[in-house]
């Protein structure tokens, strides 16, 4: 009966042996691999170009009168408050606008209140200059000068002897 436990024994090894080689795993589905196409798209790209102001400045120089009153305006402000001119006079005025961007000038009028015009000087943006050339009153006097854009702050004493 040995012969016949040792053919069991050995059977039951192999049948174990077999079922652990067959278990219920499932076999992987093959896997699939898919390319899809590239597409590029190329957006347009937009270019604005801004066009810049230039303000060219004489490249000759002026030769100004001895007598000639230089005013420049910066911050919103005169760096004089007084100008005094002899009656009848030429004057000449050498005009320096510093605020960048900010547009400036000197006018001359009879009363406080900017009424009747001696002298209006064009309007000039800063930074740039200008000569401003007129003739002062023939009556002695107290005038105002000022900056038209600016009337409150900016202002000052026109004085004809």
């Amino acid at each position: 009966m040995h012969a016949h436990q040792s053919t069991l024994i050995i059977l039951i090894a192999l049948l174990a042996c077999i079922a652990g080689c067959t278990g219920d795993q499932e076999t992987p589905a093959p896997t699939e691999t898919v390319t899809l196409p590239t597409e590029t798209v190329t957006m347009p790209t937009e270019t604005t170009t801004m066009p810049t102001e230039t303000t060219t400045m004489p490249t000759e120089t002026m030769t100004l009168p001895p007598d000639a009153v230089e005013i420049t305006a910066e911050n919103f402000a005169f760096d004089r408050q007084e100008i005094a001119v002899p009656a009848g006079s030429t004057v000449v005025i050498r005009f320096e606008n510093r605020d960048a961007g900010i547009g400036h000038n000197v006018a001359v009028y009879e009363t406080d209140a900017a009424e009747n015009a001696i002298f209006r000087g064009d309007i000039i943006t800063g930074p740039a200059e200008t000569v401003y050339t007129f003739t002062a009153p023939e009556t002695p006097g107290t005038y105002v000068f000022l900056c038209d854009p600016h009337p409150v702050q900016m202002r000052g004493a026109f004085v004809v002897t």
